[in-house]
């Protein structure tokens, strides 16, 4: 008990809790909830089951009453597998595991009848208002945040699977190969029996359609880039070199025009030479070529992304009570195929002057047959006409795509 009146729950623990309702009317109810959080490769589990025993209600102007006007009471039965039980029952196990390259998940309910949620769980509640439920009754107990109606008319058993294995021995022809899903799934509606209003399980649930399978897988590569290299590089001369041999050496001395072409004495001579020999700056041949811009690289890239189905119509019609289910009448197996898949070709240089251009062609496809019709239950022109539909929903498209950009400036900090 804490002060404040709340319960405290860690959602990280495990959890075990046992239900037990009593209605004044409608019967008893016991069940049991699991919850076990998630743990190193095991996903959370949940797990909720129970059973119902009740029994028919009869609206009087005074009020509700279990007892018909000749006095007797109807207790509710159903069927489990393939005999009656005299109880209703409800249960709903979800779940996952996780290993190094895959995944399980699974979802499996099981219910009675569309009602037992709508009956047990809708307005249970651990929260009593005693000094309520004796003003106003049985309302007293409800709890208003599950108002909403929750008949079920349908659901589903599920199985699904994801695998992820590594490939890089593969690489660079296959980058990604994974079956993203890998599921099978067993469909039911309800239906109200012909006997509605004289039978102890006047709704049942019967199965719809089986999907056997349903695989769809991820494949992309990279099967060639190629980058094209060049061999220019920057050429800095040496020091040394670049410095040249006076080219004015051997001229020797320079003569005034107002000067005598006779060669002076020595002394003479030589104080003219120190003065007037020209000694022009040394030619400095230090120079650099421009970096050579990047060469262009090629790729070419892929992915297929296939999908198939196989799904299994029960012939389910004729089946007014639950008696009536016979998991080998089959109505139809319909099987299909989709493709989405695209290669792509691109050039691009990111060098200096940046520029890309791709040619990129996709297809998608989709091919449905009927590869089992039950001659019983169709004429000859209802199956030509199924599977006339069958073949026009079936189809091939492709599609190509050009690009390209150029942006000759993009190194530039101005621009």
């Amino acid at each position: 008990m804490r002060s404040t009146g709340k319960k405290a729950t860690d959602p990280n623990e495990k959890r075990l809790s046992i239900l037990f309702d009593f209605y004044s009317n409608l019967g008893a109810y016991a069940g049991v909830e699991l919850a076990l959080p998630k743990k190193d490769s095991r996903g959370a589990i949940t797990v909720s089951a129970g059973l119902g025993f009740t029994r028919d209600i009869y609206s009087y102007a005074s009020g509700y009453s279990p007892y018909d006007g000749a006095g007797n009471d109807q207790w509710n039965t159903s069927h489990l597998l393939f005999g009656e039980v005299p109880f209703r029952y409800r249960f709903n196990a979800t779940g996952s595991y996780s290993w190094k390259y895959s995944t399980l998940t699974w979802g499996i309910p099981l219910y009675s009848d569309p009602f037992v949620n709508q009956d047990f769980i809708q307005y249970r509640s651990e929260k009593m208002d005693w000094l309520n439920s004796l003003k106003e009754g049985a309302a007293g107990f409800e709890d208003t945040t599950t108002s909403t109606s929750n008949i079920i008319s349908s659901y589903q058993m599920q199985v699904n699977a994801t695998i992820s294995p590594v490939v890089t021995g593969l690489n660079p022809y296959i980058t990604n190969l994974s079956i993203s899903n890998l599921s099978t799934v067993v469909s039911f509606k309800s239906r109200n029996s012909m006997s509605y209003y004289s039978s102890s399980n006047p709704s049942f649930f019967y199965p719809d359609k089986y999907t056997i399978y349903n695989i769809s897988l991820a494949l992309a590569g990279t099967p060639l880039t190629y980058s094209m290299s060049s061999t220019q590089k920057t050429q800095i001369p040496n020091q040394e070199e670049s410095i040249k041999e006076d080219p004015l050496k051997d001229i020797g001395t320079p003569i005034a025009p107002w000067g005598s072409a006779s060669a002076p004495d020595s002394k003479a001579a030589s104080d003219s030479k120190d003065a007037l020999q020209l000694k022009p700056p040394v030619l400095n041949a230090r120079f650099a070529l421009p970096a050579a811009i990047g060469m262009p690289k090629f790729v070419i890239d892929y992915r297929f992304n296939p999908s198939m189905s196989s799904e299994l119509q029960f012939s389910n019609q004729n089946w007014t009570e639950f008696t009536d289910i016979d998991w080998n009448k089959i109505s139809s197996v319909l099987s299909s195929f989709k493709s989405d898949a695209s290669i792509n070709f691109a050039l691009s240089q990111s060098d200096r002057i940046n520029y890309s251009t791709f040619f990129r062609i996709a297809q998608n496809s989709t091919v449905q047959d009927y590869s089992y019709l039950n001659e019983d239950e169709y004429t000859v022109n209802q199956s030509e006409s199924i599977r006339e539909r069958a073949y026009n929903s079936s189809f091939f498209s492709s599609t190509w795509e050009f690009g390209a950009s150029i942006k000759p400036f993009y190194q530039n900090t101005i621009w």
